[in-house]
């Protein structure tokens, strides 16, 4: 009995470790075998978050690009990101910087208070909107699908970008093998719904949205599930990491930021989104192994402790039968490296 759910547990880590999925502890595993509510984050989850800049606009190239790129560069946000490698700049020393989870950023450069990100971000911080070009611009982009992002220099915008990712290996297949087994799957995103929607409609699937949300609005969308103990998150920023935590089971990916990899249960070593189908159905299986086990060595404990106070059974052949019964919880745990 002792052996039976130890063993099984840490077959089971050992074989998710090599398909790529780390397991923190033995209550991950299994959590994640009962689960059937997944909600995915978009940027670095579904598609790779390594975006790229297809459209910008400056009010003058010459007076903010410079101020706008330098400022986005200390930033981890994969739009920031690809903000800061748009174009060639000398980039200036910053003088103080803050990241400012699901709107953006604010840095300070030489007296010059710059931001980035979303336009609630803009409202929020008082900018004056009243560039009708930059905002025209960012309604057409957004309204084509791709991700937004304003700067503004001590509180005039002054510039607008377009960005688009590139979709995850495993995407298509993982969502749909997930719906296939009778699971509910969920998008969250602090991005625009057009976006969002363009994306699910290049990965050719049909799921929920929640789009435009916080990050606490994301926690308390995953407390509310139908199955509030059978859920499970799947993201990689900072953004993410109150949802991985209100979650039954949290999965981070391998690039994520630190406090996401540390607020989740799991964390995938690889890319493809596929090890997430694979690596639920190894935790079941090697929860039904436990299952056995204990049933083995219950029946075991209930049968051949009474016969032997009685007499009714030779020492030696209660012995023995105790060998066999470890014997088979051992062999029936090994059996889980095999499973795919």
């Amino acid at each position: 009995m002792g052996l039976a759910t130890p063993l099984a547990i840490i077959t089971a880590s050992s074989k998710l470790s090599e398909i790529g999925m780390v397991f923190k502890n033995g209550k991950a595993v299994e959590s994640y075998a009962s689960v059937n509510d997944f909600y995915f984050d978009k940027t670095g989850t579904l598609t790779e978050g390594s975006m790229t800049v297809k459209y910008q606009y400056f009010t003058d190239e010459n007076k903010y690009k410079q101020l706008v790129l330098s400022s986005v560069r200390m930033s981890s946000h994969p739009a920031s990101k690809a903000i800061s490698v748009s174009s060639e700049c000398v980039f200036l020393p910053i003088n103080t910087f803050k990241d400012i989870p699901a709107k953006g950023l604010e840095a300070d450069i030489d007296g010059n208070i710059i931001l980035c990100g979303s336009i609630s971000l803009m409202e929020e911080k008082g900018v004056s909107l009243n560039n009708k070009e930059i905002l025209e611009y960012g309604k057409e982009w957004q309204e084509e699908g791709y991700t937004i992002s304003y700067a503004a220099v001590n509180s005039q915008i002054v510039a607008v970008f377009a960005m688009t990712d590139v979709i995850k290996e495993g995407a298509t297949e993982t969502i749909r093998s997930l719906q296939d087994r009778g699971y509910t799957v969920s998008l969250l995103t602090g991005d625009n719904s057009f976006a969002a929607n363009k994306l699910l409609k290049s990965l050719n699937v049909n799921i929920p949205i929640h789009a435009g949300i916080s990050p606490f609005d994301k926690s308390e969308i995953i407390k509310q599930s139908k199955n509030p103990n059978k859920t499970v998150m799947i993201g990689d920023g900072i953004n993410d990491s109150i949802a991985l935590t209100a979650a039954s089971v949290g999965i981070a990916m391998r690039d994520g930021t630190d406090i996401s990899i540390e607020s989740a249960d799991i964390v995938m070593l690889r890319g493809n989104l596929s090890l997430i189908v694979q690596a639920h159905n190894i935790c079941k299986k090697s929860f039904r192994v436990i299952k056995e086990n204990l049933f083995w060595a219950f029946s075991y404990n209930i049968i051949a402790i009474p016969l032997a106070i009685t007499g009714l059974i030779h020492p030696v052949m209660s012995a023995g039968f105790m060998s066999f019964s470890s014997l088979f919880v051992v062999l029936n745990s090994l059996r889980i490296k095999k499973f795919k």
